[in-house]
This record gives C-alpha cells, sequence and structure tokens, in this order.
C-alpha cells in the first residue's frame, strides 16, 4: 500500500492514507505507539517536522511500501523547509494541556504578576529541559481569558527567529491597518510600541534563547504583559520578573500521572516509583503516561520495569514526537567544547550535589573554568544551582550526561570516577586526621590536600559526606583494601562526634572485610571494635554487638595484641550493660580490660575501663562503690583533657560526668549533681559533641527538677529536644525523644535517666 502521489501537504497526506486503511486515530496509536495527541498534532499542522523515528513507525503500521513511505518522508521534508522559507512568522498558540495538574504556587504567583489592574511587565519563567514552563506559562494566560499572542522563539534550535522576526511575527497576529509589517529593526519597533500602547495584548515568547531575542518587545515604555519562557536565567532583562520553576513534588507527579493513565491499567500500581523514575519531571511523566495509556494490554509495572534500567530509561522515554532525550539534545548542542566535557564529567556524581573544587576534580580542570563552565550549565538548565556555590544534576540529566562521557571512550567513565574517588578520599583522611592522635593534619601530601583547622575539617566532612560515601564504598567494592582501612581509622575518633548519622556501622564493616581480605588480625580486631561501638550506638542492638566485641577479641588474640584485646572487652562489656539482666556480667569483662591495657601500657585504654567499671557499678545499683571509683575516674580525666583538650580526652570527661551527674543526684547530693552537668556541657559544647550535649542537658534538666527548679528544668528539656531533632534518628534517639517529651508534658523529671547511661563510653584507638 502506499498513499497517493504528488505534492500532497504532510497533515493531508497522513490523514488520507489512515482513512484510505480504515484506521481511526486511536488505532493508529495502537498500532504504531504514536501518542494519539501526536498523530493529531501532525494531522492538524501542529507538529510540522516530526522526527524521522516517529514517520517510520506511522509508515510500518499504515501498512506502505518502500514507496509510499519514502513519499511520508519527503512530505516532512517539504514540510520543514516551507517552514524554513515561510512558515517562521505563523505562530499556533499550542492546544491547552487537558491534563494540566498542580503548579499552585506557581499559577498563584503569576496570576498576582498578570492581574490587569498591576502595571504592564515581563515576567521571565525560567527551569530546565522538559519541566513544564511552557504548559505553566500558557495555563496562566489562558486563566486571564485574555487573547494570548504567541511566538516559538526556538531560541536553542539551529537557526532561532531573530529579534526582527519576532516583532513581525507578533505584528502578524495583530491586525494592522494595512495587514503588512515594516522591514526595518526601527520601524517595527516603533510599530510594535503604537499597537502595544492601543491594544496592550498578553504576550508568550516560548523558547527564548538569549535577551536579545526578546529585548524589543519588553523595551520600556511598551504596554502590556509579556510572559518568556527560556531554560536561561536571562538576567540582562531589566526590571522583569522571575518565576523559576522546579520538579513536581511526588503527590503532583502521581497526580498527573493518574490523569491520564485509564483505572484499569493503574490499579494498584507502584505510581510513586514510576514518578521517581522518571524524576519527577512533567515532559517524562507524560511520555510513561501515554506509553502506558496507547496499549490497554500495557500495565505501569510494564513501563516501570523498562524505566529500571537506566541504560534504557532515556530510550525508553518516547512517545512519538516527545523525548526526553531529545529535550536534553536542544540545550547540548550549544555547549563548547569545553563545557560540554565537564558536563559529562560532573555526571560521576550521582545526582549528588557539589560544588566547584569537585566539578574541577571531576573534569580535571582548574577551579576557575570549572566555575566559569559551571555557571554556563546552570544558566542552560542542565545543572540546578543552589546555595553556597552548590549544584546539582537531576537523575535524567545525570544519565544523558553519563551516555555522552561513555562514548567519549570505553574507559572514560572509569577514569573520571577513579580521580575523583582518590581525591575524595584523600581529603577525607585529612580532614578525620584533626580528630586522631596519631596523625599529622597539617602534612601535606603531594597534592597538597589538607584542613586550616578542625572546624573547617568537620564541615567538610559533614557537608559532603555523600560524595565521600559514594567514593569510600567504590573503593571497598574496587578491592582497594589499604585506602579503606586508612580511611576508616582516620574517621573513628570522628564517629563520635557525629555518631548519629546512620552509616557508621557499614563503614566499618567494610573496614573489617579488607583487614580480613589482607590478612591483618590487629586491624580486623580494631575495626571488628568499632562495628561493635555502631551496632550499640547506632543500632541499638546490644546483641550483635556483643557477638561484634567478641569477634574482635578473638582476632586481638590471633593478633597476640592486649591492646586490641582491652578494647574488645571494653565494647563487649559496654554491650552487656544493655542486654536485660546482664549488666552484673559486665564487670568481670571491664576489670579484665583493665589487666589488658596495664599490660600493655595503653593507658587511654585504661582510662576508658576505668569509666567503664563505675558506670557497670552504677547499672548494678553499687552506687557507694561506684563514687568511690568515680573520684579517681574524674581526677584523671580532668587533668588529661586539662593537658590537651582533644577529641579523645573530652569523650572521656564528658563520659565521666554524665555518670557523676546521675550518681550525685541518685545519693542526694543535687547541688553537686548540678555542678557535674554544668561542666558535662561545657566540655561537650566546646567540641560540637551534640548527642553528649543534649544527654548533659537532659540530665541537668531532671536535677533542675528534683531541685524544684521547674522551669529552668522545662528550658533543659526542650533545648536537649531541639538538638535531637538536629540528629537523624538512630541508635537509642527514639527513647531520648520518648523520655523528653514525657518530661515536657508532665513537667516532672521523668526518670532518673537510667534510659541512657553511658552513652559516651569512650572509643578504641589502634
Amino acid at each position: 500500500m502506499h498513499p497517493t502521489p504528488g505534492t500532497t501537504p504532510l497533515p493531508d497526506l497522513l490523514r488520507r492514507t489512515r482513512l484510505d486503511a480504515g484506521l481511526t486515530i486511536q488505532s493508529l496509536a495502537d498500532r504504531s505507539t504514536v501518542s494519539p495527541r501526536a498523530i493529531s498534532d501532525i494531522e492538524r499542522g501542529i507538529s510540522t517536522v516530526p522526527r524521522r523515528h516517529t514517520v517510520l513507525a506511522l509508515a510500518a503500521a499504515l501498512g506502505l511500501d518502500a514507496a509510499g513511505r519514502d513519499q511520508l518522508l519527503a512530505a516532512v521534508r517539504g514540510s520543514a523547509r516551507k517552514q524554513t522559507a515561510v512558515g517562521r512568522h505563523a505562530t499556533v498558540t499550542p492546544l491547552p494541556v487537558s491534563d494540566f495538574t498542580g503548579r499552585d504556587v506557581e499559577l498563584t504567583r503569576l496570576a498576582a504578576l498578570l492581574d490587569t489592574g498591576q502595571d504592564p511587565q515581563t515576567i521571565l519563567v525560567s527551569g530546565p529541559p522538559g519541566i513544564g514552563k511552557t504548559s505553566i506559562a500558557l495555563e496562566a494566560a489562558r486563566r486571564t481569558e485574555r487573547t494570548i499572542v504567541f511566538v516559538d522563539l526556538d531560541g536553542l534550535g539551529t537557526d532561532p527567529l531573530t529579534s526582527v522576526e519576532v516583532l513581525q511575527s507578533l505584528l502578524r497576529q495583530i491586525a494592522t491597518v494595512d495587514g503588512t509589517v515594516p522591514e526595518s529593526a526601527d520601524a517595527l519597533a516603533a510599530l510594535w510600541r503604537e499597537v502595544a500602547a492601543e491594544r496592550q495584548p498578553l504576550v508568550v515568547l516560548d523558547n527564548a534563547g538569549s535577551e536579545a531575542q526578546v529585548r524589543p518587545v519588553v523595551t520600556p515604555g511598551v504596554r502590556g504583559h509579556v510572559v518568556v519562557t527560556s531554560r536561561r536565567v536571562l538576567s540582562g532583562l531589566s526590571g522583569a520578573q522571575h518565576l523559576s520553576v522546579g520538579h513536581l513534588g511526588v503527590d503532583e507527579s502521581v497526580q498527573l500521572l493518574t490523569s491520564i493513565i485509564p483505572a484499569a491499567q493503574r490499579d494498584g500500581a507502584d505510581l510513586a516509583e514510576l514518578a521517581r523514575l522518571c524524576d519527577h519531571v512533567p515532559l517524562a511523566l507524560r511520555i510513561a503516561a501515554n506509553r502506558v495509556a496507547a496499549d490497554a494490554d500495557r500495565t505501569v509495572q510494564d513501563v516501570s520495569s523498562g524505566l529500571r534500567s537506566e541504560e534504557r530509561r532515556l530510550r525508553d522515554l518516547v512517545d512519538g514526537d516527545l523525548a526526553v532525550e531529545a529535550a536534553f539534545e536542544l540545550s547540548h548542542r550549544g555547549l563548547d567544547t569545553a563545557t560540554a566535557a565537564l558536563f559529562h564529567a560532573v555526571a560521576v556524581t550521582d545526582g549528588h550535589d557539589f560544588d566547584s573544587g569537585v566539578a574541577a576534580v571531576a573534569a580535571d580542570v582548574d577551579v576557575d573554568t570549572a566555575q566559569d563552565g559551571l555557571d554556563t550549565l546552570a544558566d542552560l538548565g542542565l545543572l540546578e544551582p543552589l546555595r553556597g556555590d552548590r549544584y546539582r544534576l537531576h537523575d535524567l540529566i545525570t544519565l544523558y550526561a553519563l551516555q555522552h562521557l561513555r562514548a567519549d571512550g570505553p574507559d572514560s567513565e572509569a577514569e573520571h570516577r577513579l580521580r575523583l574517588r582518590r581525591r575524595l578520599l584523600t581529603l577525607l583522611e585529612r580532614a578525620g586526621a584533626w580528630f586522631e592522635p596519631d596523625r599529622d593534619p597539617l602534612r601535606q601530601g603531594a597534592d597538597a590536600a589538607g584542613f586550616p583547622d578542625t572546624d573547617v575539617a568537620r564541615a567538610w566532612i559533614e557537608r559532603e559526606w555523600p560524595l565521600w560515601w559514594a567514593a569510600f564504598r567504590q573503593a571497598a567494592a574496587a578491592g582497594e583494601d589499604t585506602v579503606v582501612l586508612d580511611v576508616a581509622d582516620a574517621l573513628h575518633w570522628y564517629s563520635d562526634l557525629w555518631s548519629q548519622w546512620g552509616n557508621w556501622r557499614d563503614l566499618f564493616a567494610r573496614a573489617v572485610a579488607a583487614a580480613r581480605r589482607v590478612g591483618d588480625h590487629r586491624l580486623e580486631a580494631m575495626h571488628l571494635g568499632y562495628v561493635a561501638w555502631a551496632e550499640l550506638r547506632e543500632r541499638a542492638d546490644p546483641q550483635a554487638a556483643v557477638g561484634a566485641a567478641r569477634e574482635a577479641r578473638s582476632a586481638a588474640v590471633a593478633a597476640a595484641d592486649r591492646t586490641q584485646e582491652g578494647w574488645a572487652l571494653v565494647y563487649e562489656a559496654w554491650a552487656t550493660t544493655r542486654v536485660a539482666g546482664r549488666a552484673p556480667d559486665a564487670l568481670p569483662l571491664a576489670h579484665d580490660a583493665i589487666a589488658a591495657f596495664a599490660e600493655s601500657g595503653d593507658e587511654l585504654g585504661r582510662a576508658q575501663a576505668d569509666n567503664l567499671v563505675t558506670l557497670v557499678l552504677e547499672r548494678i545499683g553499687d552506687d557507694a562503690t561506684a563514687l568511690v571509683s568515680l573520684r579517681g575516674v574524674l581526677d584523671r580525666a580532668r587533668a588529661a583533657h586539662l593537658e590537651d583538650p582533644s577529641t579523645i580526652t573530652s569523650v572521656t570527661l564528658v563520659t565521666a560526668l554524665l555518670i557523676a551527674t546521675r550518681l550525685r543526684r541518685s545519693t542526694g547530693d543535687l547541688e553537686g549533681s548540678l555542678r557535674a552537668a554544668d561542666e558535662a556541657i561545657g566540655v561537650a559544647s566546646a567540641v560540637e559533641m551534640n548527642v553528649d550535649h543534649l544527654l548533659a542537658l537532659r540530665e541537668r534538666g531532671d536535677t533542675l527538677a528534683a531541685l524544684g527548679r521547674r522551669a529552668a528544668a522545662h528550658e533543659d528539656f526542650t533545648r536537649s529536644l531541639q538538638l535531637l531533632d538536629a540528629e537523624n534518628e538512630t541508635g537509642y534517639a527514639s527513647e531520648w525523644r520518648a523520655g523528653l517529651l514525657e518530661r515536657l508534658d508532665d513537667g516532672s523529671a521523668g526518670s532518673n535517666g537510667t534510659d541512657e547511661r553511658g552513652a559516651a563510653v569512650g572509643r578504641a584507638h589502634g
């Protein structure tokens, strides 16, 4: 079968061929997987130059032979030539989006700006590709019930409209006296000002690529509202009101999918997952929904299954003339070589936010060059700019950039990831060195990596953790055991300051696996001890902590290392105090730890074991003996902290002070309890030990309540809860929260603070 020969325009040719085949638009859509709307747009002349693969799909579904297929393709080429030659001023306002969903905030603001009672102004709607800028602008314009004058500027196309062509298109849509328009720029601008003053139109200039395209339309003195959409920010448009459009929320995304997909095909489906796979980008959501709706036998699960594959996701997000990848390509093809290389390189950040320093490492350029490139990418909507010189690539754009990175060479992605990983882990070790007694934080390596002080180091660790944590996992998976062990050891004392991070157990478990691969029993014992700490502090699992501590002890014995054996005993004793009914069993373990440290000469370990003995005595109710033990423990801890107020000595001292606060309160020495709590708060806050700080505030609140100072107690409980709100809800945090809320609700001291005694038992160092 082949269509009627001749020079029939594409819309007529496709419609006639479809009718000759006895097909409706819907039945052709079902056969071709091209959406009904895309077919309708071609037949109505809205889509004048459809993509080649769309035409081929329609030709196959129509059963055309080679001649018929070639005639359809020739008609498309003819449409393209006609559009270039004579159609650049004839602009058709897109049809309303019948399933427009959400965007209440954006529409409310646009409605206020487009209020006819307000002075006419220019409004710039900007955002990344496929985010729905045009739909939002047109929806807001239609709701005004005013006549809309629309021009697609094709700003990122290969042949964008000039400012002269923009003015000619506007004037041809607004009837002039004799139906003609001038040719010169000055005459056009003068006529536009005259017509705009008389008609005060609502103009929508879509897809602007530069300020120059629209500036004559929005020149001061021109009357009428002008809405400009662009992927660029167009900061050179003086006086324009800016509206930035971002990704849809989860609820809005699901609502959009629901409005398009028939109920029978989405019944029981996980629409939230489909929305996530589409990155909450309206274009992607519509394509995915249309693909489901186009085939009655296709389900949401069918489409989601294909999109789960990162290799297939962009390829599958195509529906007729709509394609996510094509939307990105418009921005990408205008990049210079260096900026394109930077764009490809930062894809290895895998969707985490980053700064210009990280981008420079990924692309192997200097920071200034990276910053310039990032600004360009952000201006084109390929990057989302965040506060503080930070940026983010969203998921679908990340996949698009990775495709190009892989196309640069078979090893390109691996080389970029390795360079970034090595730099991040080098910086991580240097940051952690500020909190380790056996490392020189000011030592500069060949790459001059380092941090000037603990504040900068800590800020970097906590700000960049998604990037370095991904790099650490990659290094472990790649078998870079020496690096994994070195970095994990550099972080172990820092973990006390950031104990609620939530990933310490997994980090130290990877170090254990690395130690076993290299056959080092001492390092295995050391990191198993850290795992035991994390099992208790981070996961509130004392049984698992006891198991890890026993494994650590076995490894220490195999290594004939009494120091590591002592630390394993400390962890086992500490965890045992948390196992119901087993607190008395912890005392001999603590004494064995003291003996091991005495033999090895480890004073730091001995101080922690002494603290632990006092904690165990408190737990088993022997307060008198615990107080005797506490005197020596406090004296030694204060002396060590006075000599070296480091993280390590701070942890030791705060642990002892928290025990002192509880013991003195339980024995009636409320003033002594208050002094100990004040001192604990001072030490913990000085080094930003947030968890210990909030526990110390809680303990002081209990003491203040016992003294009858209810208002002050309430203030401490409130501050403690505020600190807890800033932490991840890991380990015993839920218990702490429940206890604090109970205290605040009834205004009493609650418990005697025994719900988490000894939370800050010190940590081993290898």
